[in-house]
């Protein structure tokens, strides 16, 4: 098409009917302009095509990771209800520098608790990829898109209080590591703990 209109104007340039030509200069033109303009649309059907399949395989990973968000949320809170429980009954022990009667093996289990509790890093791994190349506009519905945010706030608020609990309690262990022995055996590798309540009651 460009050679023919190209034909017709070196015919009109040599007869000098310059109006024609330039109609038909003006005409080749809007055909490249329209040309491109085709590709163009072309590619962004290509480009939105493309986005909406990462779209969907963003969604499915997603989705695993809060089914697994899930099941780690509900073995860490039971993990964690035990911990707490045994930890302020040791806490309580250590004011009252005894342990009730026939409490020993609770004692024990408790006192363990200070050197064992953490909190499990959830899997956010594809929220931060989609974050760090700015693929969230990619999550086409606003509304998910801001309750992810939101969850995602909720979860570094709670990090953040757990933190501080895990801090809490080793500050606890700086000061009964003074009344707290701890003993490894070298065959089964078995921690065990004794303690000095005397010494506590003359603190």
């Amino acid at each position: 098409m460009i050679s023919f209109f190209r034909k017709i104007r070196q015919k009109l340039l040599s007869q000098n009917r310059v109006t024609r030509y330039l109609a038909y200069a003006v005409g080749e033109i809007l055909l490249v302009v329209i040309g491109i303009l085709i590709a163009l649309q072309i590619n962004e059907w290509n480009q939105q095509r493309i986005n909406k399949k990462i779209s969907l395989q963003l969604h499915q990973r997603l989705l695993e990771d809060f089914e697994l968000i899930e099941i780690r949320t509900q073995s860490s809170i039971a993990d964690a209800t035990e911990s707490m429980e045994l930890i302020s009954f040791a806490l309580l022990c250590f004011d009252q520098k005894s342990i009730p009667k026939g409490e020993e093996v609770k004692f024990d289990l408790a006192i363990r608790q200070f050197y064992r509790f953490t909190y499990p890093a959830l899997p956010m791994a594809t929220y931060d990829e989609m974050k760090s190349s700015g693929k969230l506009d990619l999550i086409y519905n606003l509304e998910v898109r801001n309750q992810l945010n939101a969850f995602i706030s909720l979860l570094e608020s709670t990090e953040l209080i757990l933190g501080n609990a895990g801090q809490s309690i080793q500050n606890n262990l700086i000061y009964y590591d003074k009344y707290i022995r701890s003993e490894t055996n070298a065959q089964s590798l078995n921690l065990s703990f004794s303690y000095d309540f005397e010494k506590m009651a003359r603190s």
